[in-house]
């Protein structure tokens, strides 16, 4: 298959700057919308098919275990399952990693077009020495350190549309087509 017959996935949500120990900067993100009640549904019956005989097992272990030492088990069983299927039906499935070639659109609150390409990484626009380690740094937009910035776009500008300070966030649609991530430029580039 080459590269102009890759499968086009598209998603609808608004825009997030992601981040949490270990991503070592700002990741831009989409969040994706709410899924119909039947996607949670099967989900939550695929889960239970298939976890479920698991969780049984080690609980009852765990129980039993714990009733030698004359305490309970530190969880119910319940409890497990249903920290299981929250997590099956959010949190990281839920993130749509924005990435180089990716066809992006975002919407102003209006409904406007406030950008509308292919997205085409600049990994040094911003880019700033670290305090504490002379000679190595990375971007930075708005305070907060970022990989990359639109191609084209101010760092501050650009982090705007993930980071709203008045009204909700944006809306956007993002089209993947599964060609990934571009290498970082060379400094000759």
């Amino acid at each position: 298959m080459t590269a102009s017959e890759a499968i086009v996935k598209t998603y609808h949500g608004t825009l997030d700057g992601f981040f949490e120990t270990g991503t070592e900067g700002v990741v831009w993100t989409i969040i994706r919308d709410p899924r119909p009640r039947w996607w949670m549904w099967a989900v939550a019956l695929t889960t239970l098919v298939t976890e479920l005989p698991k969780m049984v097992l080690s609980f009852e272990k765990e129980d039993w275990q714990a009733r030698q030492h004359g305490y309970r088990a530190p969880a119910s069983l319940l409890w497990r399952m249903k920290c299981h299927l929250r997590g099956a039906l959010s949190g990281y499935a839920d993130l749509v990693l924005i990435e180089h070639g990716d066809r992006l659109t975002v919407f102003g609150p209006d409904g406007e077009t406030l950008f509308d390409g292919t997205i085409d990484c600049d990994f040094k626009a911003g880019w700033r020495e670290y305090p504490l380690n002379p000679g190595h740094g990375q971007p930075c937009a708005l305070g907060v350190w970022i990989h990359w910035t639109e191609r084209g776009w101010e760092p501050d500008d650009w982090a705007r549309l993930f980071f709203r300070e008045d009204g909700p966030p944006l809306r956007a649609v993002i089209e993947k087509s599964g060609r990934g991530q571009v290498e970082e430029q060379d400094d000759d580039e």
